[in-house]
Parts: C-alpha cells; sequence; structure tokens
C-alpha cells in the first residue's frame, strides 16, 4: 500500500477518522507528527522544535516513572521517565554551565563544570564561592558556619563542634563557653584552653598546667637529638630571693623537694636555700636531725659534711692542706683516708705506705688481701696490681703514655686496650660481652650459660648481625624472624629512617637476592628510580607523573616488551580516571563473550577524534531490548547537500551473491565482495584489495621453571599476512532509499 501522509494546522491532533493505520498526519503548524497504533488510537511520535524553546508553561518529558509528581517550584521542565537526564557537553578545553537568573541579573548563580581544571565550580551572587577539584578537595571561599569537611575559612558557632571521624573514634574541636576551647581525641577531652591558659588534663589555673595520673612511666620527655649543639630546657623567672623559677614536690603538693631560687640559691629539702653571697650557685640541703652539707666560699669553713648516728662526715681544712675522711661519731672519729698534697691513702690494718695508693684488708682468718696503684717511674706507667694470701700483688691494668691497657703489661696501642673481650652483667653466665678474636671483632651475650657471639660481628672492614661469616658483604643482616626494622620518629622533612646513595653513577643502589641468588633490585636512572628484575622493571619517571617499563640489566627504558599479568595470572580491574590509549584490545576469555560491557540503560559507547574538529563521530547505544551503531549525521557538521541522483543505475551495478566464509564452511550467508562494492559506493569499504601487513609472532614460547621464573625468553619473529577489507552495510541505506524513491516516482508516473 502507498503511504500517504496527511497535513494538518492548528493546535490539535487529528481525529481517528483522519488518517488510517500506517498512514502519517503533520502538524505544520506546531511541528507534531501523529499516526494511528494497532488499536486504532491516534498517537503522536515526533516533536522537532528548531531555535530556542521559550516556556512559558510547562513542558514534560513522559517515559516510564511512576511515583511523585513534579513541586509546584520546579514543574517548568519535567522529565518524567525511569532513567533520564540532562546532558551538557563541552569541549576538552571548555566549561559547561548551569545558569541561575532573575529579574535584575540574568546570571546571578551558576554551576560550571571547567573541563580544563576537572573542576565544578559554584557561584553565588556573580562570585565563586565553592570548588571541587578532581581529587575530591572541597574549597570554600567566605564563612562556612557548623558542617564537617576541610574548609578555607572556618566560623563555629558556641557550642558547635568541628569534628573528624575517623577508625578510632573521632577528634573533635569545640568551644564550650566563651573564651574556652577543648580539643578531644577518641570522644575524650585532651586540651582545654581557657582565658589565655593552656591545660592538659586539667582545667587550667597557669598558663601552663598540665595533670595527670600516670603508673610507673614519665610524665613528659623533652628531647634535643642534637648530638654536638643541643640544648634542654630554658626556665628565666624573676632574679630576687623570693622568686621561685623551679619547685619540685610530690603529687600532693606537699614538701619541696628541689627548690631553685630566682637569685641562684639552689635548696634541697628546703624552701629557702642560702645564699651567702652575691654570685649565684649557693647549694643548701636540709636533712633529718641536722644532717646537712654546708659549703662557703670566703668564710672560715672551707666545708662540712655532717650526719647523725653511723652516717659520715666530711671536713677539709685549708690550713693543714689535706682531706680526711672518718668514720666513728663526733666530730672527730677514726681517720680511714687522706688526701695530702699528690698522695691518696686508703688506711688498713698494715698498709704499705709506701705506695701511692694501697687498699688493704683482712678477713675473718686474717688473711690480707690487697689492691695497689703503683707509680712505675722508671716506664712513665701507672699500675694496677691486686693480691691475696700476703702474696706479691699480680698486675691487671697499666696506664701508660695516656693510654689504658687492661689484661696487658706491654703492648698497649690504643686509649683503651683490653685484652681479648669485655663484660657487662649481673654474673658471668648473664652478660653482654664485647670480645675479640683473631680477625674478628664481635658484640655478643652470654644468657643462662650459653654463648650468643653472632649479635655483631665486624671482620676485614664487614658488618654482620646475626650471623658469624660475614664474607664479602659491608654489612649483613641475618634473622629467622625479622631481618630489619629501621624506623624514625621524626616528622621533619630530611629525616629518613634510612637513605641508599649510589653515587657519580646510575644502576643497582639496593639488591635483593633468595638463597644467594639475585632476584630484583632497585636502581637508578638519569635521576629517577627504577625497579624489578633483569628485563623486567618499572621506572618512575619525576615531573612528567608516570611509570614505564624498564630492563634492569641494560638500565634503560624500553617499548612494547612487558604486559601486565599474564592469561592465567590476570589482575581483577582496572580503573582509570584518564585516557586508555592502546594499540590494540585483545580479549582472552574462555566463556562465549570476547568483551561484555553492563551497566544502566544509556549509551554504552562513544567514539569520537580530532581530525576536522567534530568531536564525537559515533556510538554504541542500547535500550532494554536492541542495540543501536551510530555514526554522526547532524545536519551542522554537513555542507554541500545536495539531492542523490542515479541511484538506480548504480544501484544495479551492485553483485550481491550467496558465499560461505572460508572459516565457516557449513554457513551460507547473503552480501557481497568488498572490493566490487567499493567501485560503487567507496565510503562503505575499508582497506585495500589484496593489501598485505607486517604481523609480529611467537616462534617459540617462552620457557618457566616451577616458581614462574623465566628460564628461556620467547623467541619473536615477523611474517607478512593479508591485511582484510571491511565493509559497513550501512553506508549501502542512501542508496537503497534513492533507488526506492525513483522507483516509486516512476510507478507514480506510470500510474497517473
Amino acid at each position: 500500500m502507498a503511504t500517504t501522509i496527511v497535513t494538518k494546522y492548528g493546535s490539535d491532533a487529528p481525529a481517528a477518522s483522519d488518517i488510517v493505520r500506517g498512514e502519517l498526519a503533520v502538524d505544520t503548524e506546531n511541528g507534531r507528527l501523529y499516526t494511528e497504533n494497532s488499536s486504532g488510537a491516534v498517537v503522536e511520535i515526533g516533536l522537532k522544535p528548531s531555535g530556542n524553546v521559550d516556556v512559558t508553561g510547562s513542558v514534560t518529558v513522559t517515559g516510564t516513572a511512576s511515583g511523585a509528581t513534579a513541586s509546584s517550584v520546579g514543574n517548568k521542565v519535567v522529565i518524567d521517565d525511569g532513567e533520564n537526564g540532562i546532558s551538557i557537553l563541552s569541549s576538552t578545553s571548555g566549561a559547561g554551565y548551569l545558569i541561575f537568573g532573575d529579574s535584575d541579573d540574568n546570571d546571578v548563580g551558576m554551576l560550571i563544570y571547567d573541563h580544563s581544571a576537572n573542576a565544578l565550580r559554584t557561584y553565588v551572587n556573580g562570585a565563586e564561592r565553592a570548588t571541587i577539584s578532581s581529587a575530591g578537595n572541597v574549597t570554600f571561599t567566605g564563612t562556612v558556619t557548623g558542617g564537617n569537611g576541610t574548609f578555607t575559612n572556618l566560623t563555629i558557632n558556641a557550642g558547635e563542634k568541628l569534628r573528624l571521624d575517623g577508625a578510632g573514634g573521632h577528634t573533635f574541636i569545640q568551644e564550650v563557653a566563651n573564651d574556652t576551647m577543648v580539643l578531644a581525641t577518641g570522644g575524650t577531652e585532651r586540651m582545654r584552653i581557657s582565658g589565655g591558659n593552656v591545660g592538659i588534663g586539667v582545667t587550667p589555673n597557669y598558663p601552663i598546667h598540665v595533670e595527670k595520673s600516670v603508673d610507673g612511666d614519665w610524665m613528659g620527655k623533652i628531647k634535643n637529638t642534637h648530638a654536638t649543639n643541643g640544648y634542654g630546657l630554658l626556665i628565666h623567672a624573676g632574679d630576687d630571693s623570693s622568686v621561685t623559677a623551679l619547685s619540685v614536690g610530690n603529687y600532693a603538693g606537699a614538701g619541696d623537694y628541689l627548690v631553685v631560687k630566682g637569685d641562684g640559691s639552689v635548696g634541697i629539702g628546703t624552701a629557702s636555700p642560702v645564699n651567702t653571697g652575691s654570685n649565684y650557685g649557693d647549694l643548701t640541703i636540709n636533712g633529718t636531725d641536722g644532717s646537712f652539707i654546708s659549703l662557703q666560699s670566703g668564710g672560715s669553713t672551707t666545708g662540712v659534711l655532717q650526719t647523725i648516728g653511723t652516717e659520715t662526715r666530711l671536713s677539709t681544712s685549708v690550713a693543714s692542706g689535706f682531706l680526711t675522711f672518718r668514720t666513728g661519731t663526733g666530730g672527730s672519729g677514726t681517720e680511714v683516708m687522706r688526701i695530702s698534697g699528690d698522695n691518696v691513702t686508703i688506711k688498713a690494718a698494715g698498709a704499705d705506705a709506701s705506695r701511692t695508693l694501697s687498699i688493704q684488708g683482712t678477713n675473718g682468718s686474717s688473711q690480707t688481701y690487697q689492691f695497689n696503684i703503683v707509680a712505675d717511674g722508671e716506664n712513665s706507667a701507672a699500675k694496677f696490681m691486686v693480691g691475696s694470701g700476703g702474696g706479691a700483688a699480680s698486675e691487671v691494668m697499666q696506664i701508660s703514655g695516656g693510654n689504658v691497657g687492661v689484661g696487658l703489661s706491654s703492648g698497649i696501642s690504643s686509649k683503651l686496650h683490653v685484652n681479648t673481650e669485655i663484660s657487662i652483667g649481673a654474673d658471668g653466665d648473664n652478660r653482654a660481652i664485647v670480645g675479640y678474636t683473631p680477625n674478628r671483632f664481635y658484640i655478643g651475650t652470654r644468657q643462662s650459660g650459653t654463648n650468643y657471639f653472632d649479635t655483631v660481628n665486624v671482620s676485614g672492614g664487614n658488618v654482620g648481625i646475626g650471623n658469624s661469616t660475614v664474607a664479602s658483604t659491608r654489612f649483613a643482616v641475618t634473622g629467622s624472624v625479622v631481618g630489619a626494622n629501621i624506623e624514625t620518629t621524626s616528622a621533619t622533612a630530611g629525616h629518613e629512617a634510612l637513605i641508599v646513595n649510589r653515587q657519580n653513577s646510575d644502576g643497582t643502589a639496593i639488591a635483593i637476592n633468595k638463597a644467594g641468588t639475585t632476584v630484583g633490585s632497585i636502581g637508578t636512572e638519569g635521576g629517577d628510580m627504577a625497579i624489578g628484575n633483569d628485563d623486567a622493571g618499572i621506572q618512575f619517571v619525576n615531573g612528567t607523573e608516570h611509570f614505564r617499563p624498564f630492563n634492569m640489566t641494560t638500565n634503560s627504558a624500553t617499548d612494547a616488551l612487558m604486559d601486565i599479568g599474564s592469561s592465567s595470572k590476570r589482575f581483577k580491574d582496572l580503573y582509570l580516571s584518564g585516557d586508555c590509549k592502546p594499540t590494540r584490545v585483545i580479549t582472552n576469555n574462555s566463556g562465549d563473550w570476547g568483551m561484555e560491557m553492563q551497566g544502566a540503560t544509556i549509551a554504552r559507547i562513544r567514539f569520537h577524534t580530532s581530525a576536522g574538529g567534530s568531536g564525537e563521530v559515533g556510538s554504541v547505544t542500547v535500550s532494554t531490548t536492541s542495540t543501536a551503531y551510530n555514526t554522526s549525521s547532524d545536519y551542522r557538521l554537513k555542507e554541500n547537500v545536495v539531492p542523490l541522483t542515479s541511484a538506480t543505475e548504480r544501484l544495479k551495478q551492485l553483485n550481491p551473491s550467496r558465499f560461505n566464509f572460508i572459516a565457516d564452511a557449513d554457513k551460507t550467508v547473503d552480501g557481497f565482495l568488498a572490493h566490487e562494492v567499493q567501485n560503487v559506493v567507496p565510503e562503505a569499504i575499508s582497506g585495500t584489495k589484496d593489501a598485505m601487513r607486517d604481523e609480529e609472532y611467537e616462534v617459540t614460547p617462552v620457557v618457566l621453571d616451577d616458581d614462574g621464573n623465566v628460564v628461556t625468553e620467547a623467541v619473536m619473529g615477523t611474517r607478512s599476512v593479508p591485511d582484510y577489507q571491511g565493509i559497513d552495510q550501512s553506508k549501502l541505506v542512501p542508496l537503497l532509499v534513492a533507488t526506492i524513491q525513483e522507483l516509486e516516482a516512476r510507478i507514480a508516473a506510470l500510474e497517473s
């Protein structure tokens, strides 16, 4: 049946009697297109106004949605559909605008997506107020009251909190009263600032006020880690004796254990230390029952240390020129040690006065023991001697020429020279040991009678930890659990836990071995770091924010050499925020699908090109039941548009055929031979007849061992293969339509 098009003029749809099923009715006034469905009802099938659309009433686009209706303040443009929306498409360097205006200003509010910066910007009253970057950072301009997040300027009203939530609880800052701020972590108050005072664990009564119950540990620590010029704690106060610069007492505030006054006097056990003159530095110690140390400068007493009962009194006399140590009661007692001139004598029964320092004692059996320090004038040495039973003392230590030897009587060649080893510990079975055996220095321990000499070993300039065989490695660590743990507690830049520095030339900085065989390395090349093994590596390139394949053996970047994953060891998902630019895509799926795309009922694939500035050139879209393959066809992309003529003559040149593909011998299909169609409709054909191309192929496959390591690399070759032509049969549709129109015109002419 011939197609009939009925025209009408007016705002109403045509009546059912105006058209029959299969006919079209065109409303020429409003640009609407109608037809009759299988039930005999007139339905509208098209509306395509041109130019701008001004909505003074309301526009409703109805799909399959159901439920609530549009609000009274948002019903100018209503999209009533199950899943739909509004797309604003711009160039990659342009911007998309959603603008709000009023009678005074046509752009008082805007939502702008800036494609060049990949940022969403919000404008209020003509000024930018909030920006969301591609990294997810939100920047507010102005004052933000309440809420959570990161802000440029932030005002928190009284009683409100700035709260940060995390896995371990939450942290908040809150103004709990006028001029009082609280900082809390884990939901618990940690610090309070009130009226210019700062309190930690307490409401502050002083500029800095800290209170807390700490069981078995220090209340605080101040440590300067600078080894040569590190200062400690600086406390400055008034310079009068009535001013207390430092006071140390017990937790209840009672007792003055240590007091430092502003005039420099120090008191131990007293809050009122004595200052005997104009110079700083007097010390007063106050004990019970009159125990004290009194030191005076310029007075008649040079110094007295006096105690009560069995305690000791120390006194010195400038007039006599010696210092005596006494035991016993009273002011005199019995002299046990005297320092006179250059000699020191510790007296005991039968002491040998001929030695400069002699310490002797007698046990319950009247057996004499002695420790002597002997000045050896002949050898310019001081010798330390130990003897027992009345016999001659044996030398245990010697000081000669500023050097000290322990266990040596000769050959002392350093400031401290110890024969064999040094021990530190409670007893012989539990101690730390520093020792030397021929060609090896070691640090070890002895625990419960067992020696462990493999803690630290130094041999031939090499250092080993946890092993006794250092071999040729400058630094070797061996451990059954953790080989080495290197950490730093500093948050300051430049305080790294470990620095590995390769001087002068590029190459391997760190080698990683398994059972003595290198399995990987970390190195440098051109100021960038690379990590990998043999020819399978990755280089991280500074400045261009990318990484690339790298050959660790040749220490150079490579091209098209390395895969990501393998056929049996694959990565799961790949998420990209930018472009994916493969040379080709090959799927390796054991199922029925080479590539599967899932999602909502929207456009699936879009094709773009930078050539000609046309942007999008095609797409693949789906509905709930079908797939459409689209190519760009907008009239705004075209010029020199003329009618298609002589279509019938060109169509007659096509040679439709029936055939089967060589790869599917049992299936016969209808179609064309590409090169025959190319002479008639060249735009429908890709490629050139009988063309060839070069293809890389695997001559012999890679050989792997049981652990997946490469034993033999794959051998690749190049061969020439056919470069097949293809056909886009949809490009034949215009020729078919034009031919039908020519035939229809001829039929109409014959019928008339």
